[in-house]
């Protein structure tokens, strides 16, 4: 009886290990921004957290007053948009917002510090002034101008930037989020559902008594009792080399910026964690992505969605909202004003798991913040490797992060290209869905999430005193070169892991 068990047992193993050397892909989608975005069956992606945009977060509304709207002249001339024409960005990513046609919010331009020359000339092009937003700790100044239903606005944009004015202009531009989601469904969840359980209930089975050495060490990574995790939902903290010597995070303040976050899920009760919405005149979305990422980072240990960071200071800034098309969008505005808040916040990292096209207050932004010795740490984003960069992780001094699966495989919907700086796991990666229940999820969403963890631990550390680039510096010496020798357009440095610590 226990032989024909044991091969039962292998039967099912193999299929399992075939199954998951595959990245399979749900058939089931979803349309964000244009962009198919894989989603489990189960897409209820509400939160359930109808007060999840205004709690946790009475301390650090001082912030509000940023929007003026006062008109009085401004003559700071810091043009240092160091940004091509919007014209192509928007050619490039015109097909985000399926149905709308547009990656940017219609009828709008923003004037980045506005000086009288700029006015003039806006005046004069029809366009109507709107309310100025302050953005006090990036030293940014933003002017909100209408156009008419029936002029192009890319259009007026183009005579804007001819004009003699030191002021920025630029679209508001639209992002999307960089998560897909579950992949795990049908027969190979299922099966690996029921060898888990025989797994967990045969003492035998547990032990690899009647196991060959390579299923083994497939399930248990050779027995290695170093480690308290070595089930595959645990395989991004063994292929980063996170460390299982009690690493908490405390006294760490990191920052992100993505969807609301549910605080009252099981794995973030109790967390530390603030949140604000800059969400105006739209409904906010509730997709989940946010929850997921903020589980990753700030997951209490002892849940089923373990971060790798629980008692950090989580600052979560809310900015995207759904359209009545449905679709799932942050403005650039919006997440300009996330970063001054962050900044208030004095967060060591900022993790930014979204993506759009080039956009100059976003660029200007990013900018002001890295100037302050933050580390900006950025999805590369999910539209295939020949898609063109993706924003703001091609900001010039951000961390750009792709993603690869347990077996260090590429992540075949990353982007590609010159500015990714390094790799994370972000292959089936295991978060809390709405219900409460587990779903594998892949993006480089989620690889974002486990480089920011490791960065902001890094930064805390006490005999670290050199700022970001020193720390880059030491994961790129401690990174696994995975592509061709140096850096590449796939890999960056390669898959990013802990530095050893001594």
């Amino acid at each position: 009886m226990k032989f024909y068990l044991v091969v039962l047992i292998y039967l099912l193993v193999i299929v399992i290990v075939v199954q998951r050397s595959v990245v399979i892909v749900s058939p089931y989608h979803i349309q964000v921004n244009g962009t198919q975005l894989a989603y489990a069956d189960d897409d209820d992606d509400d939160d359930d957290d109808d007060d999840d945009d205004d709690d946790d977060d009475d301390d650090d509304d001082d912030d509000d007053d940023d929007d003026d709207d006062d008109d009085d002249d401004d003559d700071d001339d810091d043009d240092d948009d160091g940004s091509g024409s919007s014209r192509h960005s928007s050619r490039r990513h015109n097909n985000m917002a399926a149905g709308s046609g547009k990656d940017y919010e219609p009828a709008t331009i923003l004037a980045i510090d506005l000086d009288k020359a700029g006015r003039r000339l806006a005046r004069r092009l029809g366009l109507r002034m709107g309310r100025k937003v302050r953005l006090k700790n990036l030293h940014l100044e933003v002017t909100r101008f209408r156009s008419g239903p029936k002029k192009d606005v890319r259009r007026v944009l183009q005579a804007l930037l001819r004009g003699k004015s030191k002021a920025v202009f630029d679209l508001n531009h639209y992002y999307k989020l960089a998560g897909n989601t579950a992949e795990c469904k049908g027969i190979r969840c299922y099966l690996s559902r029921i060898i888990d359980k025989l797994r967990r209930s045969l003492h035998g089975f547990r032990k690899g008594k009647y196991m060959p050495a390579f299923l083994r060490n497939y399930f248990h990574d050779q027995n290695d009792n170093t480690k308290k995790c070595n089930d595959i939902r645990c395989y991004p903290q063994n292929l980063i080399n996170w460390p299982d010597n009690g690493q908490t995070g405390q006294g760490v303040t990191i920052g992100m910026v993505d969807t609301t976050v549910n605080h009252n899920m099981p794995c973030l009760a109790n967390r530390h964690i603030h949140i604000k919405s800059f969400v105006r005149n739209h409904r906010p979305a509730k997709t989940g992505h946010g929850t997921a990422v903020a589980s990753l980072l700030v997951g209490k240990s002892d849940s089923r969605f373990p971060g790798l960071i629980p008692d950090a200071n989580l600052y979560a800034a809310a900015t995207f909202f759904t359209d009545k098309a449905g679709h799932t969008r942050a403005s650039a505005l919006a997440i300009a004003r996330a970063l001054d808040w962050l900044v208030a916040r004095n967060v060591s990292v900022i993790n930014m798991s979204l993506s759009g096209p080039r956009n100059r207050l976003l660029v200007k932004a990013v900018a002001r913040v890295l100037q302050q010795d933050k580390i900006v740490v950025a999805a590369a984003g999910n539209n295939g490797p020949k898609a063109s960069p993706a924003y703001p992780a091609a900001i010039k001094g951000v961390v750009a992060i792709t993603a690869v699966d347990r077996f260090k495989r590429h992540y075949p919907r990353s982007n590609q290209g010159r500015y990714i700086t390094f790799a994370a796991p972000g292959v089936t990666i295991w978060t809390p869905a709405p219900d409460g229940r587990g779903r594998f999820r892949s993006g480089t969403s989620f690889a974002a999430a486990y480089f920011s963890a490791m960065a902001a631990v890094q930064l805390n550390r006490p005999e670290i005193r050199q700022g970001p680039k020193i720390m880059l510096e030491t994961f790129r010496e401690s990174a696994l070169d995975l592509g061709p020798p140096g850096k590449d357009t796939m890999y960056g440095w390669g898959l990013a892991r802990c530095p050893q610590t001594h």
